[in-house]
């Protein structure tokens, strides 16, 4: 159970509007060979994960330091694109477009008030949202058998460290605290059930959507253009966008709402915060994942790569350290 707690509170946090909209699958892998890309996702976002949520010294390696404010901006970033995209989501359902933005001050609010109540707030709220996300997002893509797949060639793993670095660097200080009491083997597990979960969305994205034409593809939500004929389809998945939308900005908002609680006037912290959000915001959903999402998973890339070395070589020299003290015993 505690597995499996875990599992969701990370599928939760990586599935947000960009991943199961479909906008941020098309963006990285359109056109990419669709088995030998999940494949290779399936075994590296094992690996990453497994490596966060086990490395009990991660934030005490000097690059987590070093890294440590571009998470936090990442983060900014991140929070920015989901409120972007409550907007879309009440724009494509109702042409709905309100000089005041109230659905996204709302999402912040409600956002605030989740966090408060600490981590264990954020774990029940995934448990209770992402088996309904995933439920209804195997539904929703295998509504329709036109299942398309051609053998195509191209195939660019620095694609694939970019997307994992994207998913997992961001959150790397909310995974690693979900790690926190988890043995090795349950940190295993976790990884591994994660990853399987989110390859097989992927997976269908990329064979429903990816072969479809310009307006599926260049749509800012594909999955509800490729919907869009059937009016009671359209309304619960733009639920289910909306669910995966308040998942990720909570775990994105979660280190921001750390960062401003070490201030001294801790609420102005937090307001400025919730300001920065929404103002970033008004960029836009496709221009946020489009422009924004690659660069920021290529340093992810970055930290993730010379983390696990760090951390190697650190373990390497405490095991050789008790190995000479028992030695000398």
């Amino acid at each position: 159970l505690k597995i499996f707690k875990r599992s969701f509170a990370i599928i939760g946090t990586i599935i947000g509007a960009g991943f199961i909209s479909g906008r941020e699958i098309l963006s990285f892998f359109k056109g990419e060979n669709v088995i030998f890309c999940i494949i290779f996702l399936a075994i590296i976002f094992t690996c990453v994960l497994y490596f966060i949520l086990s490395a009990k010294n991660l934030k005490s390696l000097i690059i987590y330091r070093v890294f440590h404010p571009v998470i936090l901006f990442g983060n900014l970033i991140i929070a920015s694109g989901m409120i972007s995209a409550i907007e879309e989501i009440f724009l494509i359902n109702f042409s709905l477009y309100l000089k005041i933005p109230l659905f996204s001050i709302l999402a912040l609010l409600l956002s605030q008030f989740i966090l408060s109540k600490g981590i264990d707030g954020l774990e029940k709220i995934n448990t209770f949202l992402v088996p309904a996300i995933l439920i209804s997002a195997l539904f929703i893509l295998l509504f329709k058998n036109d299942f398309s797949y051609k053998n195509l060639n191209n195939f660019h793993i620095d694609k694939i460290i970019s997307y994992v670095g994207i998913n997992t660097f961001l959150a790397t200080n909310f995974f690693n605290d979900l790690g926190e009491d988890l043995s090795k083997k349950e940190c295993f597990f976790t990884a591994l059930i994660s990853s399987i979960f989110l390859c097989l969305i992927i997976f269908l994205i990329l064979i429903k959507l990816g072969l479809n034409n310009d307006e599926i593809v260049n749509s800012p939500i594909p999955i509800l253009v490729y919907v869009k004929n059937n009016p009671i389809v359209i309304k619960l998945f733009s639920i289910i966008v909306l669910f995966g939308v308040l998942t990720t900005l909570f775990s994105c908002h979660y280190p921001l709402f750390l960062f401003a609680e070490n201030f001294q006037n801790r609420k102005i912290a937090k307001v400025a915060v919730l300001i920065a959000i929404f103002t970033i915001s008004r960029l836009g959903f496709y221009n946020i994942i489009n422009y924004v999402y690659p660069f920021l998973g290529y340093i992810g890339g970055v930290f993730l790569a010379i983390s696990i070395l760090l951390n190697f070589f650190q373990t390497k020299k405490q095991q050789d350290t008790l190995r000479r003290q028992e030695d000398t015993k």
